[in-house]
């Protein structure tokens, strides 16, 4: 698991995404079996897999049901994106620093 601290000149969203990191792992390949567990649950009552287009019992599409799964959808990408902003801040090095 990643201890990168956020750094002065990081962004908000940065060091909320390197937050994010810390707690579900910045790698997939390299997440820990609790991690693994929870991101796989994520995904699951995320809708990632499947359509949100949740029927009801006589097969009908209930709009309402449909837009609270979109609405755990959004939830879940917005959290796989803040990773891959994680992964992509592990890329990048910090520019040195100058004395003036």
């Amino acid at each position: 698991m990643s201890t990168e601290q956020p750094t002065k000149e990081q962004t908000a969203g940065d060091k909320l995404a390197l937050a994010y990191a810390q707690v579900l792992g910045r790698d997939p390949e390299h997440r820990t079996d609790a991690q693994k567990l929870v991101m796989d649950d994520m995904e699951r009552r995320g809708y990632l897999h499947r359509s949100t287009a949740v029927p009801l019992q006589s097969g009908q599409v209930s709009p309402v049901k449909m837009e609270i799964a979109e609405g755990m959808r959004i939830f879940l990408l917005d959290t796989l994106a803040f990773l891959a902003r994680a992964q992509r801040l592990g890329q990048v090095k910090p520019k040195p620093k100058t004395r003036k």
